[in-house]
């Protein structure tokens, strides 16, 4: 039986549906495209959402449809409307759009055609954006690509193939210049880094973690990235939730890059070590994907740059993992999604554990994941 890359994990991730009613939201959805698209007369057909992925926001997939010229036309959309409850409180929504907008006109870095921004909730109930579907496969995370799907179906060297096109995208999205994404500066006088550092404290302060092992192991993680915090990172783009997972492929070539909720200037090495944790051990159940350590040596080729500070940004990965799935168990238990025992403060989290593996710690809880395999220099 092929294992699955989530089977520490222990749950599958959510998809997001606040249950809207489908034909008010194509009625209302509809006068809105045909004004931003200029096509008086525009239609919006089925509505439907992505079965294998989408967390943070909800997100809906239309086609609309109009006639031009007697002829029939008809475009795939993708609605991505802010939430009511959102797993990153104090996130920037419309930040996601700059993104992806200030994206566009980058050539080499593919991202889905935008369509427009609405602040208004009055049109849908919340703020959205709307951007073209981009045709192609994306690796799912429900069920992981690991289990089923076109990647656990190909071949060997097909997978190679894609996985090596990943890593070159993600090269060149960390040529964009910081100019480009300048409005992710929220003008503290903090560095990218001590911004991310700073949001993430908040993050868990607020959380309100409660005693036990779990909070002792955090704190004493937050000591370990304060005391060793990189004085020399500069403030880069980091796309917040680089994986393969958030890719499109289209002949086994990335076509599109997707989700911006936690983008930030915390730099590059933010996203190889959010890659390598999040792919968790998905190259040894599908021969083709690379090593952590292929990773590094390929994107350090196609940049020129060294990963610096690697060990610190895994510390780091494991610590912003670790809150954000508490986070998220206690929403899917408020939900009914999961038992109740499963989200409280002391329940076991994988992250949390690998965060005290970083640290040469003795995690608590069974069974303990596995570190990633990667040399730290």
């Amino acid at each position: 039986m092929r294992r699955s890359a989530n089977e520490d994990r222990g749950y599958e991730s959510p998809v997001t549906d606040t249950g809207r009613d489908r034909e008010e939201l194509r009625a209302d959805l509809a006068p809105w495209l045909a004004d931003r698209m200029g096509l008086p007369g525009l239609q919006v057909g089925a509505v439907e959402i992505p079965s294998t992925s989408g967390v943070a926001n909800e997100t809906l997939l239309v086609d609309a449809c109009w006639t031009s010229r007697g002829q029939q036309w008809s475009q795939g959309l993708a609605v991505r409307i802010a939430p009511d409850r959102p797993l990153f409180p104090d996130r920037s929504f419309l930040s996601q759009y700059l993104v992806q907008e200030a994206l566009e006109a980058e050539r080499d870095v593919p991202v889905p055609r935008l369509v427009g921004y609405e602040e208004d909730p009055c049109v849908l109930g919340s703020p959205f954006f709307v951007s073209e579907r981009v045709v192609g496969l994306v690796p799912g995370d429900r069920p992981h690509f690991s289990e089923t799907g076109f990647l656990a179906d190909a071949r060997q060297d097909q997978r190679r193939h894609l996985w090596e096109s990943a890593v070159d995208t993600l090269a060149r999205l960390h040529s964009v210049s910081p100019a480009r994404v300048a409005f992710l500066d929220p003008g503290t006088g903090r560095s990218g880094l001590e911004e991310e550092m700073h949001y993430w404290r908040g993050y868990t302060d607020r959380l309100e973690v409660g005693p036990g092992w779990n909070r002792d192991m955090l704190e004493q993680g937050w000591e370990w990235l304060v005391g060793h915090q990189p004085r020399d990172a500069a403030s880069e783009l980091s796309w917040g939730d680089a994986r393969i997972g958030n890719m499109v492929f289209r002949d086994l070539e990335a076509v599109a890059l997707l989700d911006w909720d936690t983008a930030s200037l915390a730099g590059p090495v933010a996203d190889l070590a959010w890659w390598i944790q999040m792919d968790r051990h998905s190259w040894e159940l599908l021969p083709g994907l690379g090593r952590p350590d292929e990773l590094v040596e390929r994107w350090e080729r196609h940049t020129g740059r060294e990963a610096m500070h690697l060990h610190w940004h895994l510390v780091f990965t494991a610590f912003r993992l670790g809150v954000i799935r508490m986070r998220l168990r206690r929403m899917m238990a408020a939900d009914g999604l999961l038992p109740a025992a499963e989200a409280r403060p002391d329940a076991r989290n994988e992250s949390i554990q690998l965060l005290a593996l970083w640290l040469d710690e003795t995690p608590r809880g069974s069974p303990v994941p596995r570190k990633p395999p990667i040399s730290l220099r």
